[in-house]
């Protein structure tokens, strides 16, 4: 809900979201998908500063999300070596340690 406190909040589907009771299961429609040995924090790329639309489009004006970027190895790299981020294999994998 982090983003929806400023996005569409007068939605029907937000407000619905909103309402439900903590730890209510949530039927959900998956737009991106990394492999379950990849971990992906949202919280660590907002806190890099990178914004929503960068990986998921003009979402203010969307009531639907789709895919807009790759989530291959190649283009994470690519996006982490752009911005000057770390690209040591533990921020992303969990190497058995």
């Amino acid at each position: 809900m982090v983003c929806h406190q400023a996005i569409a909040t007068d939605n029907p589907a937000v407000r619905e979201l909103a309402a439900m009771a903590p730890g209510s299961r949530i039927r959900w429609e998956r737009v991106y998908q990394v492999p379950d040995y990849v971990f992906f924090s949202h919280g660590e790329h907002s806190k890099a500063g990178l914004d929503c639309v960068t990986c998921h489009g003009p979402v203010a004006s969307r009531t639907v999300l789709d895919q807009e970027i790759s989530t291959n190895m190649v283009a994470c790299m690519n996006c982490h070596a752009e911005r000057k981020a770390s690209v040591e294999c533990f921020l992303c994998h969990d190497l058995g340690q």
